[in-house]
């Protein structure tokens, strides 16, 4: 029983190595890299990839988000984004150009749009959004657009082989001032300008977030040329990295202290005045005004222009016209049995006034104010001829 266990043993460990022998023959051991979707800090953080890259090169990042950091900036490395144009006062752009003259190194990006850049304007730099050919002469015709390329080809100086990049239609178009080196595809406006000055130096990508986002960095040589200009112009990996991608606009009191300061201080004296005099004062209690009484005759008045405000011409025509009748009938009842026709020719032959005049006043509708004003004229002369 024993050696029959033993067998049986001894096969099954048998199986186990020829199993695992044909397994390790058969299968090798790989890497597949698997896309996910970003995470809640990578949404909020569009360059948090190549922050842990700078971290993978031993070198200290620091986002900031306050434009007053460019007036103190210690030495080191800035990356500046777009969106800065309202932040970048004439002073703040003079006290970031000494800075980089005192040895710093500043990477960054034109504006977007067509908006004016303070701070590559002191270089004399253009930035066109799109390709535009030059018109064509009169008569001649069109010329068709040359496509870019889908790479252009980057050579930092002191790197060991030129490197690539994917062409950005942000492009870049030197003035004046003639840059150290400058990158791009033949036939078509710079991708890459870089300049001296003083001991430091500035770098400037047609489109820092094309080049170094959370998805770009990894494409083509992206983070390698964000490397090799690193450790050319900045090898110190002690110096700090800072990262100015999104920066907080001033508050609105800050904005108008440094904008429109006079306005601000007439602004504060006006309203302290309308204060002064809108606020009550302290002193003695007056004492309370009686209440003021009308007499009847006033409110009847007002009862009266109420009534003709609200179109109620014809209410007082019958009132007028029922006293009258009234008066009529105490004075000469035989003329206040009368038809309607008879009545008014009898009061014209006793008044003396028109037969029209009379009619009007005691048959006819007050159209507009005039006649309504005419009838108790009549009515009243009537009354005062009986």
């Amino acid at each position: 029983m024993k050696r029959r266990m033993v067998w049986i043993a001894l096969a099954l460990a048998a199986m186990l190595v020829l199993g695992s022998a044909w397994f390790l023959a058969n299968f090798d051991q790989v890497v597949v890299d698997s896309w996910e979707q970003p995470g809640q800090e990578a949404r909020r953080n569009r360059f948090l990839a190549l922050e842990k890259f700078l971290g993978a090169l031993g070198r200290t990042s620091e986002r900031i988000a306050d434009p007053g950091l460019l007036d103190r900036l210690p030495p080191g490395v800035l990356i500046l984004d777009s969106g800065r144009r309202g932040l970048m006062t004439p002073q703040r752009v003079r006290n970031l150009l000494a800075w980089v003259e005192r040895g710093g190194y500043v990477i960054t990006t034109p504006e977007a749009g067509d908006r004016s850049d303070p701070l590559l304007g002191a270089f004399d730099i253009d930035c066109t959004c799109k390709d535009s050919p030059p018109p064509p002469e009169p008569g001649a015709p069109a010329a068709v657009p040359k496509k870019p390329p889908p790479r252009v080809s980057v050579s930092v100086p002191g790197s060991g082989r030129p490197l690539k990049i994917r062409y950005q239609y942000s492009n870049l178009a030197p003035g004046k001032v003639v840059p150290a080196w400058a990158a791009g595809a033949e036939g078509f406006p710079a991708q890459v300008l870089h300049y001296s000055h003083g001991r430091g130096q500035i770098t400037v990508v047609s489109d820092l977030n094309g080049l170094f986002n959370n998805v770009t960095i990894g494409r083509e040589d992206h983070a390698d040329v964000l490397l090799a200009l690193l450790e050319t112009y900045q090898p110190d990996p002690r110096q700090p990295v800072f990262l100015l991608t999104r920066l907080a606009g001033p508050s609105l009191w800050a904005w108008g202290v440094e904008v429109a300061a006079p306005a601000l201080v007439a602004g504060l004296v006006l309203l302290l005045v309308w204060l002064w005099r809108r606020l009550p004062r302290f002193g003695p209690v007056l004492p309370e005004l009686a209440p003021e009484r009308r007499e009847l005759g006033e409110h009847l008045a007002a009862v009266g222009r109420y009534v003709w405000r609200c179109g109620g011409l014809e209410t007082w025509l019958s009132v007028a016209r029922e006293a009258f009748q009234q008066r009529l009938t105490r004075r000469h009842p035989q003329l206040a049995v009368l038809p309607p026709g008879e009545q008014v020719a009898a009061l014209a032959a006793l008044s003396g006034r028109s037969h029209a005049a009379i009619a009007a006043a005691l048959h006819q509708a007050a159209a507009t104010p005039h006649s309504f004003t005419q009838a108790l004229y009549t009515l009243q002369r009537l009354e005062r001829s009986l």
